[in-house]
């Protein structure tokens, strides 16, 4: 388990809401890589945001 913390803020707001998280998880048997869209995980009172 990795927990990532991300501190977003009035600055950095825009550049939040554009990019992309990219995981890459190596088993013994592959590979598989996942993007995250990291606006997709912003939430505020336990609901996601709109862009």
């Amino acid at each position: 388990m990795i927990e990532a913390k991300i501190a977003v803020n009035t600055e950095n707001i825009d550049v939040f809401l554009k990019e992309y998280m990219n995981i890459t998880l190596y088993f013994s048997n592959g590979i598989k890589k996942h993007s995250l869209k990291l606006s997709d995980t912003l939430t505020y009172n336990g609901k996601t945001q709109p862009p």
